[in-house]
């Protein structure tokens, strides 16, 4: 099914987006990881910004043939087996003194391959591929092809996931929205309603294209979903107690989700530099609230940053 998708049309589009930015992450990827680097895929609010602000993290995934053969630190290789991937802050210097400032999940093709289908171990790396991306750099063209499959295979997988979440008549449009809402909510994450469903507007002829395709493939294959082409509705087909035992599935893969997703935001404290500098900048962005940080915050944020951290809870910004 992935195969028949547009994707491929999609994302070539936007591979070569003049941002020198991404240029000189990929170069620094060619160069830290050499022969071992299979692919770098763009993604997230930079790339959906017509203009990033000069403070703005850039957001990458980077994929290679064997983690293990990348050089790094063996502490960073067991986190990285405990709980995929692990994730890493960078700045690189540009032209005119510009700071490049990155953020970076490293994973093998087999484990992107994995975690965008229906063995994924939770919302983490389908959540995000099923939204529009852009593949900066392939090593050639079979992988290319590889990477271009898992995009396929996340939206299917986004899909199946939502299915049982949506009325018994749908649109392609119902079927994108509750996909965002559900994905974000599956993470402790600031950004609210309002500013998700502006995610979808702002890329709407990808979204209908490609979950539409998706859901006129899935329409044709299988039994629990029709397409009316006259209405142009979908109609979900699942039986009452099988779509029960999907939600209550659906609820388990959620709460993984946020679990695994806050030891994710701990394991930071290993893998980035000045971590905390890079928490409060994003919280402060998407929230507006002002997070005061002191040099005793910053040297022990585990004894000292509580507070602040308890403030922030009470504000009901994290969702």
């Amino acid at each position: 099914m992935a195969d028949g998708l547009p994707l491929s049309d999609w994302v070539r589009g936007h591979a070569d987006i003049g941002d020198p930015a991404v240029a000189a992450f990929v170069k620094h990827c060619q160069d830290r990881f050499q022969d071992h680097l299979l692919g770098v895929i763009f993604y997230g609010s930079c790339l959906r910004a017509e203009s990033p602000p000069a403070d703005a993290v850039r957001d990458f995934f980077v994929l290679v043939d064997r983690y293990a053969d990348c050089q790094v630190p063996p502490l960073h290789l067991l986190l990285s087996h405990l709980l995929p991937p692990n994730a890493y802050y960078m700045e690189l210097s540009g032209e005119e003194d510009e700071t490049y400032r990155t953020k970076y999940s490293l994973c093998s093709m087999r484990l992107f391959e994995r975690q965008t289908s229906l063995r994924a171990s939770d919302t983490y790396l389908f959540g995000r591929m099923g939204q529009k991306v852009a593949i900066v750099y392939a090593k050639n063209q079979e992988v290319e092809r590889r990477i271009q499959r898992s995009l396929g295979l996340a939206v299917c997988t986004v899909v199946h996931c939502v299915l049982p979440l949506l009325p018994e008549r749908f649109t392609s449009e119902d079927c994108v929205k509750r996909y965002l809402l559900w994905s974000y909510a599956s993470e402790p994450r600031p950004e609210g309603p309002d500013r998700i469903m502006r995610i979808y507007h702002r890329d709407r002829p990808f979204y209908d294209e490609v979950y539409g395709s998706a859901l006129k493939e899935l329409a044709a294959h299988r039994p629990f979903i029709r397409y009316d082409e006259q209405s142009e509705l979908f109609e979900c087909k699942l039986r009452s107690h099988y779509r029960k035992i999907r939600l209550l599935g659906l609820r388990i893969l959620r709460q993984k989700s946020r679990v695994r997703q806050l030891l994710r935001m701990l394991k930071w404290a290993l893998l980035f530099d000045n971590w905390v500098d890079y928490v409060v900048a994003k919280l402060e962005r998407h929230t507006g609230m002002e997070i005061r940080v002191t040099p005793k915050i910053r040297r022990h944020p585990f004894l000292f940053g509580w507070p602040e951290f308890l403030r922030v809870l009470r504000a009901k910004v994290l969702r």
